[in-house]
């Protein structure tokens, strides 16, 4: 099942991939490091990257060269800010080689999740997008005081993929279609209330456990991560109970985004001008489409049916106009005013062969 299909002709150049630039990769006591190395593109994802650690972690575990892994970023304050997306929109539109990246990026983090050796993320500093593909199917997540997980997709004229769909319904109550659709930022402690990470850690001591956790039996990681979470004063969660059940009511009883929009007006309190606030910086149609995601993705039986989901939903993205329109205002003309269309959520209208998969990923 973890096995790719390129792995028989890759085998051969598999240490010239491995000591790719945009990622680093060790063995010691029979743990396999990998560290992603793109630091001025912010540990940003693309395929080359992709394909070099699955064909890494391919090699390690096929060969049973390593009991556990752990995936790290060599950026003092960022584990990844997501996937290339300029690179992907730069390509023939609705093209084959246009949705590799998001191919192959599902199938990596669908492995990552299958595989049956304990997986340890280290997340300093910001963790976005794609990148987020690479943490969230691990069985441990370390969070420190300077880390920030966010999935501003819908602001993008996109919608939170990498298996978003699997694990965001899964958060307490309705929290995780918040997220989603508003892409709120987690910090700090808040990711260990969210159940984003399993540990905290202190950052100055984050050389300490990563020294710890390399010469320990992987039986042993528990004890190694509690002795450190139990170093890190972890503060109340930013969101109250009240305002959590008030997220619960208002996204959980709701049937679609208008009905979310109707329960937050008028907004006569902060969080619900807010949320409408950016609500209406989003592209109408990444709210609607996440939204129903997440309602599938509660009902999926598992990860891999959420990744076809969110795989057939950008095939249809990538022939759409608002992830170019999205991607063209934010991050590279920078006038933060898209044209989105429809630009209103009143005229949205999902056709129901739009979740209707046409393609299967190799899982």
């Amino acid at each position: 099942m973890f096995v790719s299909k390129r792995y028989i002709s890759h085998l051969g150049n598999l240490k010239k991939n491995a000591s790719n630039v945009n990622i680093i990769s060790e063995l010691k006591n029979g743990k396999g490091i990998i560290k992603l190395n793109r630091p001025k593109k912010l540990n940003a994802l693309n395929l080359q990257m992709v394909r070099s650690i699955n064909d890494t972690i391919t090699h390690w575990y096929t060969q049973g060269i390593i009991d556990s892994l752990i995936i790290d970023s060599v950026h003092p304050s960022c584990f990844s800010a997501g996937g290339d997306i300029i690179k992907v929109i730069s390509k023939e539109k609705g093209s084959p080689d246009q949705s590799l990246l998001f191919k192959e990026g599902y199938e990596l983090s669908h492995a990552i999740d299958q595989l049956n050796i304990p997986v340890i993320t280290i997340v300093n500093g910001l963790l976005m997008g794609g990148g987020i593909g690479l943490t969230i199917h691990s069985k441990y997540r370390i969070a420190t005081e300077s880390t920030v997980f966010s999935m501003p997709e819908v602001l993008f004229g996109f919608f939170p993929d990498t298996g978003s769909s699997w694990f965001l319904p899964r958060m307490r109550g309705e929290l995780g279609t918040y997220i989603g659709m508003t892409g709120y930022q987690m910090k700090a402690s808040d990711t260990y209330h969210s159940e984003i990470a399993t540990h905290m850690c202190p950052q100055k001591v984050l050389p300490d456990l990563r020294k710890d956790l390399e010469s320990v039996l992987p039986d042993e990681f528990e004890k190694v991560l509690n002795f450190y979470h139990d170093k890190f004063p972890i503060r109340p969660f930013s969101i109250s109970e009240d305002l959590l059940t008030k997220i619960d009511y208002i996204f959980g009883t709701s049937k679609n985004t208008e009905e979310i929009i109707k329960k937050l007006t008028p907004s006569d309190d902060d969080f619900s001008s807010k949320t409408l606030e950016t609500f209406s910086k989003g592209s109408p149609k990444s709210l609607e489409i996440t939204f129903q995601l997440l309602k599938m993705g509660k009902k999926a039986t598992s990860l891999g049916e959420c990744l076809n989901n969110e795989y057939n939903s950008v095939l249809k993205f990538l022939k759409d106009e608002d992830v170019y329109e999205g991607v063209r205002a934010l991050l590279v003309d920078k006038d933060f005013s898209p044209n989105w269309s429809p630009k209103t959520i009143e005229e949205v209208v999902i056709d129901h062969t739009f979740f209707k998969n046409e393609q299967s990923l190799n899982l």
